[in-house]
């Protein structure tokens, strides 16, 4: 199943760039200026900030809500960083403005990957805590309770030496 979710979401994350209105006309050749011409004025915008915010809730998403091991969105993560250099390669917004979003959303993957990591450690150390903590209870009840059988029952052997004194 994390397999899966991690899969899904790097699939999202490309039918996001496909769908945007940069990446569909670069994927079929077409300049994306022409197209979008008549919708939005004379000059339309282009920028990846899109496709940028909907990597970051993928990317966000998957390492807050759902159950899946950091060591599994390894892959996906580095994934998410390449394949974001790809599609900044056919950016509009020019050099220094593609490196400066790409270095950001590096950075954003490399924080939800270290905060993920660490919170599986909080949950690993917790759940140690949690059955040590049982361990010493189950051990007293049960020094406890040999306790109050010798009380109850003494042994022959305690009889015999009271007896021999």
């Amino acid at each position: 199943m994390e397999i899966f979710i991690t899969v899904e979401s790097l699939f999202t994350m490309f039918i996001m760039y496909i769908s945007d209105k940069t990446g569909a006309p670069k994927l079929q050749g077409v300049d994306a200026r022409l197209c979008f011409r008549r919708m939005e004025g004379p000059e339309p915008t282009f920028c990846d900030t899109h496709v940028v915010l909907v990597w970051a809730i993928a990317q966000m998403s998957l390492h807050l809500f759902f159950p899946i091991r950091w060591r599994i969105l390894v892959p996906a993560e580095m994934l998410s960083v390449v394949f974001y250099m790809l599609v900044l390669s056919s950016s509009t917004e020019g050099l220094s403005d593609a490196a400066t979003t790409w270095v950001m959303s590096t950075v954003l993957v490399a924080v939800c990957a270290m905060g993920k990591r660490r919170l599986e450690y909080q949950e690993r150390l917790s759940m140690l805590m949690f059955i040590s903590e049982k361990t010493l209870r189950f051990q007293s009840e049960f020094i406890l309770s040999q306790a109050q059988l010798q009380k109850k029952d003494p042994s022959p052997s305690s009889e015999a030496s009271l007896a021999i004194d």
